[in-house]
Formats: C-alpha cells, structure tokens, sequence
C-alpha cells in the first residue's frame, strides 16, 4: 500500500460505498466523507415539493456544484494520511450535471484534469441494496442512468474503472485493499 495515497470511491447512489467506507474506516484507515447529504439537507430544508435531484430546487445550478466541488476539491487536497479513501469524487460533480444536461464552466474540466486521484474503485447499480431516503432522491431507473454518465466522465478523465464486486461489505473492502497495488 505504499504508492497509492488518494483512492476515491464512485458509483451512483445506493450502490454501497459509503457502508464500505465506513468499514474502512472502523479498520482504522483514514477516510473522507461524502459531503452531498448535508448540503442537500441544506438546500432543501426551505423548499417545498417532491425532487428526484436537489437541484430541480434552484434556479442556477452552478453555485450550488460549485460550492460541491470546492468541498470535494478542499478535501482531496487536505489529505495529509498516507492513504485516504475518498466517498466520492470531484468528477462525480461533472457526471452529475452532464445527466442532468447542465452547462458548467471550462473551470471545472481543469479542476478535475489537474486534481486527480491515484486509483478509483467503482461500485455499479445494485438493486438488492438500493434504497432512496429524503437526501438520496433518485429512482433506481434514474440511477442506472446516472451510472453510464458517471463510467463515461470517469474514462473521459483517464481513470481506469475498478470494478468493486457486489458481495458483503467486509468482502468489499478487503478487494479494494488488496488490489490497491495492482
């Protein structure tokens, strides 16, 4: 485990990663949470009505991802751990508006080309798992969508896609552990 130092966790929502980070986490390896639940919360505590993506909420998209990716960004660039697993990356920011046909400035694509993780681990849709609550809004149909946008921003961006295997989550995380060399 000595090369890699910042590994980030994607998928679409309800695939399982934030229950491996946090047995990552209870096995006493330094992580960071995923920061969209609370800012959700947030956007949403005032606003009336039924949404499948917090967005749909506001009337410009972009301060509200880009106080998202500024947090993603904060973070990736704080690790100070010899290794730190990421619950989301700053790419998921773009991914997210390409689904929801969402402009953002050439400032982004920068942002993601020049800060980058050493490996991603990406966890695909999976059913038997997926629930939605009042911060995960999508539909699971919505999210199957969302995780061809997310594959393809990942490639777009040269990461190459580790596939996590839909098995326990101690299972999990042992993969991602010991394939992180690989």
């Amino acid at each position: 485990m000595r090369k890699t130092k910042k590994i980030v966790l994607s998928g679409a929502a309800g695939s399982g990663k934030t229950s491996v980070i946090l047995e990552l986490e209870r096995r006493g390896l330094h992580v960071e949470h995923e920061v969209i639940r609370d800012h959700t919360a947030l956007l949403l505590n005032d606003k009336e009505g039924v949404f499948e993506n917090p967005l749909e909420a506001l009337d410009d998209p972009i301060p509200f991802n880009e106080t998202l990716l500024n947090l993603r960004l904060n973070k990736l660039l704080s690790q100070g751990a010899e290794h730190t697993f990421f619950d989301r990356g700053i790419v998921d920011v773009l991914a997210y508006m390409d689904h929801f046909n969402q402009e953002y400035p050439r400032q982004f694509i920068d942002i993601c080309n020049i800060n980058r993780y050493d490996k991603l681990y990406y966890f695909e849709p999976w059913e038997a798992i997926y629930s939605n609550d009042v911060t995960r809004l999508e539909t699971f149909k919505s999210v199957l969508l969302i995780d061809k946008v997310l594959k393809n921003s990942y490639s777009y961006f040269g990461y190459e896609i580790n596939i996590v295997p839909q098995t326990t989550v101690e299972s999990r995380a042992d993969f991602i552990l010991k394939t992180l060399e690989d």
